[in-house]
């Protein structure tokens, strides 16, 4: 308990909370942890090469917290009134992070992949029939950014503008 509070103080990790706006119902009320560093989760996680990072769950989690950490790097840049939630039921389909600004609400995936699978939006299209949020976005290891289906696909390197940059 005493490590949690001295990382919280030290903004070493950060937390999403869960999404329970609207209409759209919320099952799993558990938070998600983040490094500001990934660095140091790569170091927490033993990783001391790149090769291990090909496992995917390691590869898939990693690019995840750079990716919000790229979004709170944006935020606290740009004083920005945006705020990050994820959103995930019981049956484990999730939201990776739901964007709340002022005006209107994004909900994005995150796939470290560098080519596109139909799976990428399957949980970003259930959420647009439960919520009717047509703000969906896609951000991948890939180098592309274009529209499929209504749905934003960006590359890692254009995150930014899902803030309207």
């Amino acid at each position: 308990m005493i490590c949690w509070i001295v990382c919280r103080q030290n903004r070493t990790i950060g937390q999403f909370f869960f999404y329970c706006k609207q209409s759209v119902s919320v099952i799993s009320h558990h938070s998600k942890l983040y490094f500001y560093d990934t660095g140091l989760a790569s170091a927490l996680l033993g990783i001391k090469e790149t090769g291990q990072l090909q496992t995917p769950y390691l590869k898939g989690e990693l690019f995840e917290n750079f990716i919000f950490t790229e979004f709170l790097k944006y935020k606290h840049n740009h004083h920005s009134k945006v705020d990050f939630y994820f959103w995930r039921d019981n049956s484990g389909k999730e939201i990776d992070c739901i964007v709340e600004g002022i005006l209107e609400q994004q909900a994005v995936e995150i796939k470290s992949a560098r080519t596109i699978h139909p799976d990428f939006f399957r949980n970003l299209n259930y959420w647009k029939s439960l919520s009717g949020n047509e703000n969906l976005f896609l951000i991948y290891g890939g180098s592309e950014n274009y529209l499929r289906s209504g749905i934003n696909v960006l590359n890692w390197k254009n995150c930014e503008s899902l803030f309207g940059k």
